[in-house]
């Protein structure tokens, strides 16, 4: 334990070396399990939504085009659904195949992208349209009858975001569901096969995209204005309680390649990217190596664009002086994440948080930033900024009743991170932010830090 000490807890390495271990350990297949249980709870919804629909087929075609998207976004991505079938991959065909041979085969990443993909503006509208649903029931008092159609649905958690909208919005949620000549609301009209308000916000944002994605559909898991944080950092507004808060900027124009390949080669990603992963990537033209020494997947991972705002936030120093490592702000990434996974029934939020900090540390977020945003959601107050994230994780899992990590394997891990990292000379133009590259003098355990200056992260 007195090793522990000498780790450099404010590292990449640090982080790196805990988040690798959670997914080795064998509470990885636990957390796991509770993602493919999401999964296939989000599948029967959208089958249970489409059950008018002629055929399996259409049904089918529904799911795919909500989890599925034919393109590189953020960490991960899917492309058409596709299975081995004596050793090559062969498109799934059927519902059943999707649920009993696609989604268990999948690996960690890949579930994680399609539980994210759930929430895509391909869904937003059907879970905005369940929720008028919902009030119309109440209305009519056949909640009962809401609950047996959708058995999945977490009726009290729709019940709170049907609250909040409504509170969002200033008026009942049942008048964006009438057809009218305009979206301002000029004239109400009432014809067979109209659409209604939100349907017809939804088309002119599609069609004309604005620099805000929020619509009446997107307030289902409203980011901002349904979380004080997020309305903080992310409304246009200049304030002081915005600067306090707000860490910071993206750039992404200048995101280093050269950064890129430092974090990939020095903190690989786990796990390895699959077959399904490699095929899809090459089809979109995208190298996932270099000299077949290392896979560098085709990700720009906000460690390598996002910067802290100049002179640093109370923020910033606030987590430097706890020597916490940091990335980025807090993570809206694990706030969407749980209220997603609040609306359905019988779904261990606990295991979600761990299963973000598997898929997200270190790349996109620190431990740190992942546990400080799911305790402003209302979860795991036992957290504290003050202790190590390796003793906040461990307290962690004795709360949820999973295995905690041990301090010994941790250390040895870190310790040969730092050792294998190259002692690098020369600075690495990139547009990183306080983590630094790890250094070891020569028969020595004490860590340097190789601080990046202003001048490179031009």
């Amino acid at each position: 334990m007195e090793n522990i000490k000498q780790m450099d807890t404010s590292t990449i390495a640090y982080n790196y070396a805990i988040a690798k271990k959670l997914y080795d350990s064998s509470n990885k297949f636990i957390i796991e399990n509770e993602i493919e249980q999401l999964i296939n709870k989000q599948i029967q919804f959208i089958l249970k939504f489409t059950s008018n629909y002629n055929t399996d087929k259409e049904r089918f075609e529904k799911i795919k085009e909500v989890f599925f998207k034919n393109s590189i976004n953020e960490i991960g991505q899917l492309g058409v659904p596709l299975i081995n079938i004596e050793n090559k991959l062969v498109p799934v065909t059927t519902i059943n195949e999707l649920i009993n041979d696609y989604i268990p085969n999948l690996n960690f990443r890949e579930k994680m992208t399609m539980v994210k993909n759930f929430i895509s503006k391909k869904n937003d509208c059907i879970m905005y349209s369940v929720i008028i649903d919902l009030k119309k029931a109440i209305n009519n008092n056949k909640v009962n009858d809401f609950s047996l159609k959708f058995p999945m649905l977490n009726i009290n958690s729709l019940l709170n975001t049907l609250n909040l909208i409504e509170k969002i919005l200033g008026f009942n949620i049942e008048e964006t569901d009438k057809c009218y000549s305009d979206l301002n609301g000029s004239k109400e009209l009432s014809y067979s096969g109209c659409k209604p308000l939100f349907q017809m916000m939804q088309n002119e944002y599609e069609k004309n995209p604005t620099i805000s994605p929020i619509t009446l559909c997107w307030l289902w898991h409203p980011l901002v204005y349904g979380v004080p944080y997020q309305d903080v950092v992310k409304l246009p507004s200049n304030n002081y309680v915005k600067k306090l808060s707000n860490s910071y900027e993206g750039n992404i124009k200048e995101a280093s390649e050269s950064c890129i390949g430092i974090v990939y080669r020095d903190y690989p990603i786990f796990p390895k990217l699959s077959q399904r992963e490699k095929q899809f990537l090459k089809k979109m033209g995208k190298s996932t190596s270099v000299e077949q020494l290392f896979e560098k997947p085709p990700w720009t991972p906000p460690i390598c664009y996002m910067r802290p705002i100049e002179p640093s936030s109370f923020t910033v120093n606030l987590q430097k002086r706890y020597k916490k490592y940091f990335v980025s702000n807090l993570s809206g990434h694990v706030m969407i994440f749980i209220i997603m996974s609040q609306l359905f029934n019988s779904i261990d939020i606990r295991k979600i948080i761990l299963a973000s900090i598997i898929y997200m540390v270190p790349y996109n977020h620190s431990i740190h930033e992942i546990f400080q945003a799911s305790k402003m959601m209302g979860m795991n107050y036992s957290y504290d900024i003050k202790d190590t994230d390796l003793d906040n994780l461990n307290k962690f899992l004795n709360e949820s009743n999973l295995q905690p990590l041990d301090y010994d394997t941790i250390y040895s891990f870190y310790n040969e991170i730092v050792q294998r990292t190259p002692v690098s000379k020369k600075r690495i133009s990139r547009n990183i932010n306080t983590t630094s590259i790890n250094k070891t003098k020569k028969g020595g355990r004490k860590i340097q830090r190789k601080k990046i200056t202003s001048k490179h992260r031009k």
